[in-house]
């Protein structure tokens, strides 16, 4: 990481933390020590898919929101309509998501639950939502189709990610 970060010293990245053995301590300071070598910390932003990870990271690392909080807050609007408060409220918020999550939905009943099937979908509602409470950057993950990025523009997302930028190209 530290060749790529002097490598393009001008770049913004986006880091996503792979690391499921790390302890989430040692490699939040072992971050920090490679972006202050490289004099990156105003040029990145971190993610992972694990709680933990952002937890541990420095104050000083720039990071995305929870991916439980995002998904958690997005549950929230697209089921049962309702605008919660982001955990932090200071300042920029950045949240990841993928457009659109499969996930169970679990219903708890008198003599048992019930588990069924259903899609998170990022839209109009969700985006005024998360962007109703102070600075809010919503990057999607897995845009793999041109249908999947024209909605992505429609809804204003701040970036996407997609698993093969020389097809994304055609797209435009």
């Amino acid at each position: 990481m530290q060749s790529v970060l002097q490598q393009w010293p001008h770049t913004f990245f986006y880091i996503d933390i792979k690391s499921p053995d790390a302890d989430p301590t040692v490699m939040g300071q072992r971050l920090l020590e490679v972006l202050k070598t490289t004099d990156s910390l105003d040029r990145v932003r971190v993610y992972s898919t694990e709680d933990r990870y952002i937890a541990a990271l420095p104050p000083a690392i720039p990071r995305f929101v929870t991916r439980s909080e995002t998904r958690t807050r997005l549950a929230n609007i697209s089921l049962s309509h309702q605008c919660q408060p982001a955990s932090q409220r200071d300042g920029e918020q950045w949240y990841g998501l993928e457009l659109k999550r499969k996930v169970e939905v679990v219903e708890k009943f008198t003599l048992g639950e019930g588990i069924s099937p259903a899609t998170l979908t990022w839209d109009k509602e969700a985006m005024d939502c998360f962007r109703s409470q102070d600075k809010a950057h919503i990057i999607f993950f897995g845009i793999n189709s041109a249908e999947d990025y024209r909605t992505a523009i429609e809804l204003g997302a701040d970036g996407v990610m997609v698993d093969s930028p020389a097809q994304a190209k055609s797209w435009q």
